[in-house]
């Protein structure tokens, strides 16, 4: 088992703030390192099981969560109002993890490694000490070397220091079972944006657990906050009009808001303390994904740790893709659901292979450059190119679509110079 505040005589090497997935991959992450013996303590304000998020994300790579993953996919589907198309992935799946089974696996082996400590009470306040840092939970003074903040406050988005754009996703979920057999378990749907447009721009998702069972979610970006009625009578429309499902019961719920925003976060807090998960700006500020990005957040910290002696050494943020981010907020901030011809075109126009790696901040610059050139250079572009935004560029659609066309200039004349290679030799 593992060891307790006590006996550790109130001293750890880690001090992680907030029990989520933010700080249960960092844990994970740290014990599957060389670090893997130092001792660490999670404090979290109620360590008990809850079946109340879902966690989605798309990689073609194992990752440290592979045993705990409820469901996997090799295709996606993606509706808009003028097609419908499935997607095979290649070499990546989409998974699927629920929050019980995460905090149910990190209380069996994080514990079951000898130098890991769970302690459940609110941290009050976290305090830089010289070479150490004070952590106060429910009035007790705790030491650690170093301490991770995952405790997320929307104040930490609403209290902006600079002009930035911010949205807020709002999503009703329901976790439904069927009288009778209504889905295809082989095929979840990414977005289907046949959903109610008003002020914001709205969506559902669908991922099918069994032909009879499902979660469903609505999602809305912008406007006016729904009510969980309004959300609720959302997704009633979309199973049982849209869907055609019949009768059916409701297994469980799940609702949130999360912050859409380009604003910048500061991960260093104080001098050993380090903001991490959604308080660190894991969150990615136009899909609302944060997973698998907290993965690889987790995985840099550990390797500053090792390399460097501290967590901070991690590598920046792409400007590139934090100025995409600023540009597609500041088009839902001035257009809402105006801009669903954008999605649209991103999904007909491209590979799925390229939209995940854009999405995931993995495409170059010039997969970047076609993706860009296919979407439609009217209103909604030429708003996105014409963005406020600080990290605004020079160059508008057609100025895109004339550098796509010279380096396409540029490969062929390049081809038509090489040298014909004779059958049978190798490079």
């Amino acid at each position: 088992m593992g060891i307790t505040v006590t006996e550790n005589q109130g001293n750890f090497d880690f001090i992680i703030a907030g029990g989520g997935a933010a700080g249960l991959s960092l844990a994970h992450h740290l014990i599957d390192s060389p670090l893997r013996e130092r001792s660490i303590l999670i404090v979290e304000r109620n360590l008990q099981e809850h079946n109340n998020r879902t966690w989605g994300f798309w990689t073609n790579r194992p990752t440290l969560f592979d045993r705990i993953v409820f469901r996997t996919w090799d295709r996606l589907r993606v509706t808009c109002p003028e097609f419908s198309r499935t997607y095979e992935l290649g070499d990546y799946r989409y998974h699927m993890i629920r929050s019980l089974d995460l905090r149910r696996f990190s209380l069996q082996e994080l514990p079951a490694r000898g130098n890991v400590a769970f302690l459940q009470g609110r941290v009050e306040a976290i305090h830089d000490q010289g070479d150490r840092v004070q952590v106060i939970v429910d009035g007790q003074a705790i030491s650690g070397r170093w301490a991770f903040d995952s405790r997320f406050r929307p104040v930490d988005v609403t209290a902006q220091a600079t002009p930035c754009h911010t949205l807020w996703m709002h999503f009703t979920g329901w976790e439904i079972e069927t009288d009778a057999a209504a889905f295809d378990p082989q095929t979840p749907t990414f977005m289907d944006f046949r959903a109610p447009q008003r002020a914001g721009l709205g969506f559902f998702y669908l991922l099918p657990l069994e032909v009879r069972q499902a979660l469903a979610v609505y999602t809305l970006i912008g406007g006016a906050r729904p009510g969980a009625s309004a959300g609720e009578a959302a997704l009633t429309a979309y199973l049982e009009s849209t869907l055609g499902v019949g009768t059916h019961k409701i297994l469980r719920k799940e609702s949130g808001a999360l912050p859409l925003t380009d604003r910048p976060f500061p991960r260093r807090l104080g001098k050993r303390v380090m903001a991490i998960g959604l308080k660190g700006g894991r969150l990615k500020p136009t899909t609302g994904y944060a997973f698998l990005r907290i993965q690889h957040d987790s995985a840099a910290i550990v390797r500053s740790l090792l390399q460097a002696g501290r967590p901070f050494d991690i590598p920046p943020d792409s400007p590139r893709y934090r100025w995409y981010d600023a540009l597609l907020l500041e088009a839902l901030e001035k257009h809402g659901a105006g801009v669903l011809p954008v999605f649209s075109a991103l999904f007909k126009g491209n590979p799925i292979q390229r939209v995940l790696r854009f999405l995931d901040e993995a495409g170059s610059p010039w997969e970047n450059l076609l993706l860009i050139a296919s979407l439609p250079p009217g209103q909604f572009l030429q708003a996105l190119l014409s963005s406020r935004s600080s990290a605004r560029r020079s160059f508008n659609a057609q100025s895109i679509r004339a550098r796509i066309d010279k380096r396409r200039a540029q490969d062929q004349e390049r081809a038509h110079h090489l040298p014909t290679r004779k059958p049978g030799l190798s490079r």
